[in-house]
């Protein structure tokens, strides 16, 4: 039974940082000062310590957090400029948003995003693309308390800051606390490998004045940071208007972002879990200073949602996630045994994790380069002891064949079904005469 001292939650805000990894926040354990405002939120909430993005790409990431479906069962699975054509005919996809749902429940819907497309169905207001270029976190928050001024009713807000995602865009005054001592590894030393010009072009741009990797990595830090600081205004408006005490609030990102781990420069390609390990904090729900260390996914937050406001998903929709009020409660048990996240946007990669392994397969090899920066990061088959070796840096799967192969089996199980066809067929062609790996015998 839920309890929160008796009171209602009437409202949801779901803030969404793009591109934030979870152990670049304090209460991640991180030790430089990104995230003052986030860390106090998150010691009167509820902290979940091992949640792993489904995708690493936006488009399919927010997909998934909004619908409580992995990437195989919405569709949505690439990213802006990958995505199919027939992918814009919102009207066909095999799923509903959260906010579509809570719209016909009486809710005002607030979406500020700027993805436009199928992201904007279901709010009565969307930002879209009133700002020329994307709009700075202290745009968001003033476009936030201008919506809430003038609404009484039960709200929805969806809020997407993007400034931890490259540029690294913060105040200079900010970038000062995070600003680097003596020399380090040159920018142009790390991309000089990179063979799509495109691309270099962009990440020299993307530095802006930054000449060094580690001057790349403060200015990440400094926009969380920035960031933090405006969630802090928000919070304080909304305080100040009296209902912030009735409102769940969820912090989380859609993927997190190497930053030069395993040969990816400041992007998010790769399912290592520095681009997949995300922070899940959930503010005013049952549950108050609690880490809960289950695994769980984008996709356990709708349902999540629907059962805290008493609102159910209409008709025959499916969710694949399911709900963490137990675990907000203290009696969730020990929840599930394994994730599996997936890229195809810029490489083409499966993984499934537990908690002692990390199992990663290329499906299809004509797919294994990555097409931004042309590098093969790792190989057809990657197993990981992340026991020994949690920065993922020693592929075992020669020494260890009989986990792999268990690993991959659970990969095949997981993905079967009608949705998942296609991914499951190429996993066990990868896992055959693609590579050349001996396929386990049924009596494994």
């Amino acid at each position: 039974m839920i309890e929160m001292d008796e009171r209602t939650l009437r409202n949801v805000v779901i803030i969404g940082i793009d591109a934030l990894r979870a152990d670049h926040l304090g209460c991640y354990g991180y030790q430089k000062p990104t995230s003052h405002n986030i860390d106090m939120l998150a010691g009167s909430g509820v902290v979940f310590d091992a949640c792993y993005s489904c995708i690493n790409t936006t488009d399919p990431a927010f997909t998934t957090l909004l619908s409580g479906m992995y990437p195989v069962s919405h569709g949505i699975r690439k990213h802006a400029e990958g995505l199919k054509p027939w992918v814009y005919n919102f009207n066909k996809h095999p799923f509903v948003l959260i906010q579509e749902v809570l719209q016909k429940s009486g809710y005002s819907t607030f979406g500020l995003d700027w993805l436009g497309r199928w992201h904007k169905r279901g709010f009565s207001y969307y930002l879209g693309t009133k700002y020329k270029r994307t709009p700075t976190a202290t745009n968001m928050v003033n476009e936030a308390i201008q919506l809430l001024e003038t609404t009484t009713g039960p709200y929805f807000l969806f809020i997407h800051f993007w400034d931890a995602h490259t540029p690294y865009r913060a105040p200079e005054h900010i970038y000062a606390n995070f600003e680097p001592d003596g020399e380090g590894t040159p920018l142009a030393k790390l991309f000089s490998g990179i063979s799509n010009p495109k691309w270099k072009r962009y990440l020299m741009r993307a530095g802006g004045d930054a000449t060094t990797a580690e001057e790349m990595v403060a200015k990440y830090d400094a926009a969380i940071a920035y960031v933090d600081q405006e969630i802090g205004r928000l919070v304080t408006y909304m305080r100040e208007r009296g209902d912030f005490d009735d409102t769940l609030l969820v912090i989380t990102s859609d993927h997190g972002e190497s930053l030069t781990e395993h040969g990816i420069y400041f992007d998010h390609h790769g399912l290592y879990d520095a681009t997949t390990h995300v922070p899940l904090i959930f503010v005013n729900g049952p549950g108050k200073g609690i880490r809960t260390a289950p695994f769980v996914q984008h996709v356990d937050i709708v349902p999540t949602l629907f059962e805290l406001l008493g609102v159910g998903m209409p008709g025959k929709v499916h969710l694949d996630g399911t709900s963490l009020v137990p675990f907000m409660e203290g009696r969730g048990g020990a929840g599930r045994p394994s994730i599996i996240s997936e890229e195809q946007h810029t490489q083409r990669r499966v993984a499934i994790r537990t908690r002692e392994w990390k199992y990663i397969l290329a499906p299809s090899r004509w797919r294994m380069a990555c097409r931004n920066c042309g590098h093969t990061h790792g190989m057809p088959e990657e197993l990981y002891d992340l026991s020994s070796d949690p920065g993922e840096l020693s592929n075992i799967v020669a020494k260890r064949p009989e986990i792999a192969r268990g690993l991959r089996r659970e990969l095949e199980s997981t993905l079967r079904g009608r949705r998942n066809r296609v991914l499951h067929r190429q996993i066990k062609q990868a896992t055959g005469k693609i590579f050349g790996i001996v396929k386990p015998r049924r009596s494994d």
